[in-house]
């Protein structure tokens, strides 16, 4: 995901976990759920932006319900959920 960020500037990656279990590499990329502070954190035009959100069902649902209550269109978020990891 850094490489396809780095071949295209209208791609965007934010490496998040909701809780490191603190192993042996440190985290560096944001923690805790994903919500319309962090979301506006890094998202300039919230509301016209395209979203893939890629997760378990319930993750995926949960930000899908978010993004849509920060303003963003149905048509504007992608998704695919994954069960089982």
């Amino acid at each position: 995901l850094r490489t396809l960020q780095e071949e295209n500037e209208h791609f965007t990656w934010i490496g998040t976990m909701t809780s490191p279990n603190g192993g042996t590499e440190t985290w560096e990329g944001e923690t805790g759920r994903i919500d319309q502070v962090m979301l506006r954190k890094y998202v300039k035009e919230t509301e016209t932006a395209l979203y893939y959100v890629v997760g378990p069902p319930g993750m995926v649902d949960g930000l899908r319900k978010m993004l849509e209550s920060a303003g963003v269109q149905k048509t504007n978020i992608r998704s695919e959920e994954f069960v089982g990891y």
